[in-house]
Protein backbone atom coordinates (compact mmCIF):
# COMPACT_ATOMS: atom_id res chain seq x y z
CA UNK A 1 0.00 0.00 0.00
CA UNK A 2 1.19 3.19 -0.66
CA UNK A 3 0.80 4.39 3.58
CA UNK A 4 0.94 7.50 4.95
CA UNK A 5 3.65 6.15 7.40
CA UNK A 6 5.31 9.60 7.92
CA UNK A 7 2.81 12.11 6.92
CA UNK A 8 2.05 12.30 11.08
CA UNK A 9 5.47 12.24 12.25
CA UNK A 10 6.90 14.40 9.84
CA UNK A 11 3.84 17.16 11.07
CA UNK A 12 4.86 16.54 14.52
CA UNK A 13 8.34 16.69 13.98
CA UNK A 14 8.42 19.84 12.37
CA UNK A 15 6.06 21.46 14.98
CA UNK A 16 8.71 20.97 17.80
CA UNK A 17 10.61 23.76 16.64
CA UNK A 18 6.96 25.95 15.89
CA UNK A 19 6.82 27.06 19.31
CA UNK A 20 7.84 26.01 22.75
CA UNK A 21 4.31 25.11 23.90
CA UNK A 22 4.52 21.79 21.96
CA UNK A 23 7.46 19.62 23.96
CA UNK A 24 9.49 17.15 22.73
CA UNK A 25 7.40 14.94 25.14
CA UNK A 26 4.30 15.82 22.38
CA UNK A 27 6.46 14.46 19.52
CA UNK A 28 5.89 11.01 20.67
CA UNK A 29 2.28 9.52 19.21
CA UNK A 30 1.34 6.88 21.24
CA UNK A 31 -0.76 4.15 19.65
CA UNK A 32 -4.42 5.81 19.42
CA UNK A 33 -6.14 2.79 21.00
CA UNK A 34 -3.60 3.57 23.92
CA UNK A 35 -4.82 6.96 24.14
CA UNK A 36 -7.71 8.31 26.01
CA UNK A 37 -9.87 10.97 24.18
CA UNK A 38 -8.73 13.18 26.82
CA UNK A 39 -4.56 12.73 26.02
CA UNK A 40 -6.28 12.75 22.57
CA UNK A 41 -7.95 16.37 23.10
CA UNK A 42 -4.63 17.48 25.23
CA UNK A 43 -2.26 16.73 22.09
CA UNK A 44 -4.76 18.47 19.72
CA UNK A 45 -4.88 21.30 21.50
CA UNK A 46 -1.75 21.78 22.22
CA UNK A 47 -0.57 21.58 18.45
CA UNK A 48 -3.11 23.97 17.63
CA UNK A 49 -2.02 26.16 20.03
CA UNK A 50 1.34 26.27 18.82
CA UNK A 51 0.44 26.51 15.45
CA UNK A 52 -1.70 29.67 16.41
CA UNK A 53 1.17 31.09 18.22
CA UNK A 54 3.22 30.69 15.53
CA UNK A 55 1.56 32.03 12.69
CA UNK A 56 1.92 35.39 14.66
CA UNK A 57 5.64 35.51 13.90
CA UNK A 58 7.61 35.91 10.55
CA UNK A 59 10.12 32.64 11.45
CA UNK A 60 6.67 30.63 13.01
CA UNK A 61 4.89 31.12 9.14
CA UNK A 62 7.77 29.93 7.48
CA UNK A 63 8.04 26.89 9.74
CA UNK A 64 4.08 26.15 9.07
CA UNK A 65 5.23 26.28 5.88
CA UNK A 66 7.78 24.24 6.01
CA UNK A 67 5.96 21.33 7.71
CA UNK A 68 3.31 21.40 4.97
CA UNK A 69 6.30 21.02 2.08
CA UNK A 70 7.65 18.27 4.11
CA UNK A 71 4.38 16.17 4.90
CA UNK A 72 3.36 16.99 0.89
CA UNK A 73 0.28 17.86 2.63
CA UNK A 74 -2.47 20.30 0.39
CA UNK A 75 -2.03 24.25 0.76
CA UNK A 76 -6.12 24.36 0.23
CA UNK A 77 -8.62 21.96 1.77
CA UNK A 78 -11.58 24.95 2.44
CA UNK A 79 -14.76 24.90 0.78
CA UNK A 80 -15.32 28.46 1.42
CA UNK A 81 -12.07 30.05 0.55
CA UNK A 82 -10.48 30.07 -2.90
CA UNK A 83 -7.26 28.07 -3.78
CA UNK A 84 -4.37 30.56 -3.15
CA UNK A 85 -2.10 31.69 -6.47
CA UNK A 86 0.86 29.33 -5.64
CA UNK A 87 3.01 32.21 -6.79
CA UNK A 88 1.70 34.67 -3.71
CA UNK A 89 3.72 33.67 -1.08
CA UNK A 90 1.15 35.10 1.53
CA UNK A 91 -1.62 34.11 0.24
CA UNK A 92 -0.10 30.47 0.57
CA UNK A 93 1.06 30.98 3.50
CA UNK A 94 -1.86 31.83 4.93
CA UNK A 95 -4.04 28.87 3.19
CA UNK A 96 -1.09 25.99 4.46
CA UNK A 97 -2.17 27.62 8.34
CA UNK A 98 -6.08 27.39 7.19
CA UNK A 99 -5.42 23.75 5.91
CA UNK A 100 -3.42 23.21 9.02
CA UNK A 101 -5.25 24.13 11.65
CA UNK A 102 -8.17 22.24 9.43
CA UNK A 103 -6.42 18.63 9.98
CA UNK A 104 -5.25 19.34 13.29
CA UNK A 105 -9.05 20.03 14.81
CA UNK A 106 -9.65 16.33 13.52
CA UNK A 107 -7.26 13.28 14.75
CA UNK A 108 -4.32 13.98 14.30
CA UNK A 109 -2.53 12.15 11.17
CA UNK A 110 -5.62 11.74 9.53
CA UNK A 111 -8.51 9.07 10.09
CA UNK A 112 -6.29 7.01 7.76
CA UNK A 113 -3.20 6.67 10.19
CA UNK A 114 -5.64 6.01 12.98
CA UNK A 115 -7.45 3.26 10.79
CA UNK A 116 -4.07 1.72 10.15
CA UNK A 117 -2.94 2.08 13.61
CA UNK A 118 -5.77 0.41 15.23
CA UNK A 119 -6.05 -2.52 13.16
CA UNK A 120 -2.30 -4.03 13.59
CA UNK A 121 -0.65 -4.86 16.88
CA UNK A 122 1.66 -2.06 17.79
CA UNK A 123 3.05 1.01 16.52
CA UNK A 124 2.89 1.10 12.89
CA UNK A 125 4.19 4.39 11.84
CA UNK A 126 7.82 5.06 11.41
CA UNK A 127 10.47 7.85 10.72
CA UNK A 128 13.78 5.81 11.02
CA UNK A 129 15.95 6.48 8.72
CA UNK A 130 14.39 9.25 6.83
CA UNK A 131 15.93 12.03 5.71
CA UNK A 132 14.34 15.40 6.01
CA UNK A 133 16.12 17.33 3.71
CA UNK A 134 15.58 14.79 1.15
CA UNK A 135 12.08 15.02 1.90
CA UNK A 136 12.09 18.70 1.48
CA UNK A 137 14.00 18.13 -1.65
CA UNK A 138 11.13 16.10 -3.12
CA UNK A 139 8.57 19.04 -2.61
CA UNK A 140 6.17 20.87 -4.55
CA UNK A 141 8.51 23.74 -6.17
CA UNK A 142 6.24 26.56 -5.81
CA UNK A 143 5.88 25.01 -2.30
CA UNK A 144 9.67 25.29 -1.07
CA UNK A 145 9.65 28.61 -3.30
CA UNK A 146 7.48 30.09 -0.54
CA UNK A 147 9.54 28.27 2.41
CA UNK A 148 12.72 30.13 1.17
CA UNK A 149 11.15 33.40 0.40
CA UNK A 150 9.65 33.28 4.18
CA UNK A 151 12.85 31.67 5.90
CA UNK A 152 14.62 35.00 3.80
CA UNK A 153 12.06 37.34 5.13
CA UNK A 154 12.29 36.12 8.75
CA UNK A 155 16.14 36.45 8.66
CA UNK A 156 16.12 32.71 9.75
CA UNK A 157 18.34 29.27 8.37
CA UNK A 158 15.97 26.77 6.24
CA UNK A 159 18.96 24.18 6.60
CA UNK A 160 19.46 25.18 9.85
CA UNK A 161 15.93 24.24 11.00
CA UNK A 162 16.27 20.79 8.16
CA UNK A 163 19.04 19.90 10.45
CA UNK A 164 17.18 20.47 13.84
CA UNK A 165 14.67 18.00 12.67
CA UNK A 166 17.14 15.45 11.17
CA UNK A 167 18.84 15.49 14.55
CA UNK A 168 15.39 15.16 16.52
CA UNK A 169 15.05 11.66 17.99
CA UNK A 170 13.35 8.59 15.71
CA UNK A 171 10.68 6.48 16.19
CA UNK A 172 10.76 3.20 15.13
CA UNK A 173 7.71 0.77 14.05
CA UNK A 174 6.75 -1.90 15.82
CA UNK A 175 7.97 -5.24 13.75
CA UNK A 176 4.71 -7.02 14.79
CA UNK A 177 2.43 -4.32 13.41
CA UNK A 178 4.65 -4.62 9.68
CA UNK A 179 4.29 -7.92 10.07
CA UNK A 180 0.38 -7.36 10.15
CA UNK A 181 0.71 -5.22 7.37
CA UNK A 182 2.61 -7.71 4.95
CA UNK A 183 0.05 -10.59 4.72
CA UNK A 184 -1.03 -10.65 1.47
CA UNK A 185 -4.59 -8.92 0.78
CA UNK A 186 -3.65 -5.96 3.22
CA UNK A 187 -1.49 -3.97 1.46
CA UNK A 188 -2.03 -2.56 -2.19
CA UNK A 189 1.36 -3.84 -4.03
CA UNK A 190 0.32 -1.89 -7.52
CA UNK A 191 -0.69 -4.90 -9.37
CA UNK A 192 -4.57 -4.76 -9.88
CA UNK A 193 -6.46 -7.67 -11.36
CA UNK A 194 -9.35 -5.61 -12.50
CA UNK A 195 -9.18 -2.28 -14.54
CA UNK A 196 -9.23 0.16 -11.97
CA UNK A 197 -10.20 4.00 -12.25
CA UNK A 198 -9.11 6.32 -9.87
CA UNK A 199 -10.02 10.11 -9.24
CA UNK A 200 -8.72 12.40 -6.75
CA UNK A 201 -9.53 15.80 -5.82
CA UNK A 202 -6.22 17.93 -5.53
CA UNK A 203 -7.77 19.55 -1.75
CA UNK A 204 -8.26 16.25 0.00
CA UNK A 205 -7.45 16.56 4.04
CA UNK A 206 -8.10 13.17 4.56
CA UNK A 207 -6.43 11.05 1.61
CA UNK A 208 -4.03 13.79 0.33
CA UNK A 209 -3.42 13.69 -3.65
CA UNK A 210 0.23 13.03 -2.93
CA UNK A 211 0.25 9.57 -2.60
CA UNK A 212 -1.59 9.26 -5.89
CA UNK A 213 2.14 9.57 -7.74
CA UNK A 214 3.16 6.54 -5.42
CA UNK A 215 0.82 4.14 -6.88
CA UNK A 216 0.99 5.19 -10.17
CA UNK A 217 4.90 4.32 -9.67
CA UNK A 218 4.42 1.12 -8.81
CA UNK A 219 1.73 0.34 -11.11
CA UNK A 220 4.07 1.27 -14.01
CA UNK A 221 7.08 -0.63 -12.86
CA UNK A 222 4.66 -3.58 -12.83
CA UNK A 223 3.91 -3.68 -15.49
CA UNK A 224 0.04 -3.20 -14.68
CA UNK A 225 -0.78 0.10 -16.93
CA UNK A 226 -3.13 -1.01 -19.12
CA UNK A 227 -5.47 -1.59 -15.91
CA UNK A 228 -5.24 1.62 -14.69
CA UNK A 229 -6.17 5.16 -15.11
CA UNK A 230 -6.41 7.99 -13.38
CA UNK A 231 -8.01 11.52 -13.24
CA UNK A 232 -7.67 14.66 -10.84
CA UNK A 233 -10.40 17.32 -9.70
CA UNK A 234 -10.20 20.82 -8.94
CA UNK A 235 -11.67 21.11 -5.70
CA UNK A 236 -11.03 20.64 -2.23
CA UNK A 237 -12.32 18.40 0.24
CA UNK A 238 -12.60 14.64 0.86
CA UNK A 239 -14.80 13.03 -2.92
CA UNK A 240 -16.17 16.34 -3.13
CA UNK A 241 -17.04 15.36 -6.72
CA UNK A 242 -20.02 16.54 -8.56
CA UNK A 243 -22.75 14.24 -10.36
CA UNK A 244 -21.04 15.10 -13.62
CA UNK A 245 -17.62 14.17 -12.55
CA UNK A 246 -18.98 10.89 -10.92
CA UNK A 247 -21.04 9.89 -13.97
CA UNK A 248 -17.78 10.61 -15.96
CA UNK A 249 -15.72 8.45 -14.01
CA UNK A 250 -18.73 5.18 -13.65
CA UNK A 251 -19.16 6.23 -17.87
CA UNK A 252 -15.48 5.66 -18.43
CA UNK A 253 -14.75 2.53 -16.12
CA UNK A 254 -17.95 1.00 -17.98
CA UNK A 255 -16.77 1.32 -21.46
CA UNK A 256 -13.49 -0.48 -20.62
CA UNK A 257 -14.96 -3.29 -18.95
CA UNK A 258 -17.57 -3.61 -22.24
CA UNK A 259 -15.25 -2.87 -24.72
CA UNK A 260 -11.90 -4.14 -23.45
CA UNK A 261 -9.98 -0.47 -24.37
CA UNK A 262 -9.47 2.47 -22.40
CA UNK A 263 -11.39 5.70 -23.59
CA UNK A 264 -9.86 9.48 -23.56
CA UNK A 265 -8.67 10.06 -19.62
CA UNK A 266 -7.74 13.72 -20.62
CA UNK A 267 -9.03 16.05 -18.33
CA UNK A 268 -10.94 18.05 -20.88
CA UNK A 269 -12.64 15.18 -22.26
CA UNK A 270 -13.73 13.87 -19.17
CA UNK A 271 -15.14 17.13 -18.39
CA UNK A 272 -16.74 16.85 -21.65
CA UNK A 273 -18.22 13.38 -21.07
CA UNK A 274 -19.57 14.50 -17.43
CA UNK A 275 -21.47 17.94 -19.12
CA UNK A 276 -22.90 15.26 -21.55
CA UNK A 277 -24.11 13.30 -18.67
CA UNK A 278 -25.35 16.08 -16.83
CA UNK A 279 -25.44 19.39 -17.92
CA UNK A 280 -26.46 20.45 -14.43
CA UNK A 281 -23.51 20.30 -12.98
CA UNK A 282 -20.10 21.67 -12.67
CA UNK A 283 -17.06 19.06 -14.39
CA UNK A 284 -13.48 20.22 -13.21
CA UNK A 285 -11.46 17.59 -14.53
CA UNK A 286 -7.89 18.86 -14.96
CA UNK A 287 -4.07 18.45 -15.62
CA UNK A 288 -2.54 17.84 -11.43
CA UNK A 289 1.37 18.45 -11.67
CA UNK A 290 2.26 15.59 -9.57
CA UNK A 291 5.59 15.16 -7.54
CA UNK A 292 7.41 12.30 -6.39
CA UNK A 293 5.76 10.65 -3.10
CA UNK A 294 7.87 10.76 -0.95
CA UNK A 295 7.00 7.29 1.55
CA UNK A 296 6.27 4.50 -0.87
CA UNK A 297 6.30 1.25 1.32
CA UNK A 298 6.15 -2.39 -0.14
CA UNK A 299 6.01 -5.54 2.04
CA UNK A 300 9.30 -7.65 1.77
CA UNK A 301 9.44 -11.25 2.76
CA UNK A 302 11.55 -10.49 5.59
CA UNK A 303 8.74 -8.01 7.05
CA UNK A 304 6.44 -11.00 6.65
CA UNK A 305 8.15 -13.65 8.06
CA UNK A 306 8.88 -10.90 11.38
CA UNK A 307 11.54 -11.02 14.11
CA UNK A 308 12.59 -14.15 15.52
CA UNK A 309 10.51 -15.08 18.52
CA UNK A 310 11.87 -14.26 21.82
Amino acid sequence: MVHLKSVSLISVSAIVILSSAVTAQQTTPSRPGDASEGLQEIIVTATKTGATEAQKTPLGRARIALATTLGQAPAWVSLTTPEPDPKDTQALQQSMYESFMSRAGRQLGGQARFMFELAAPGQLSWNTGIDYKELFDHGDEDYKSAVRTLYREAGASLEDDLRTINEAPRIAADPKAIKWWSVPGRTYEGKPKVPVFRMHTNGDPAVTVNIVEGYDRIVAQNGYGELYRRAFVNRPGHCTFSVAESAAAVETLMRRLDTGKWGSTEAKDLNTLGKTLDPTSDARFYDFKEIKYNRVWLPTVQELIGPPPN
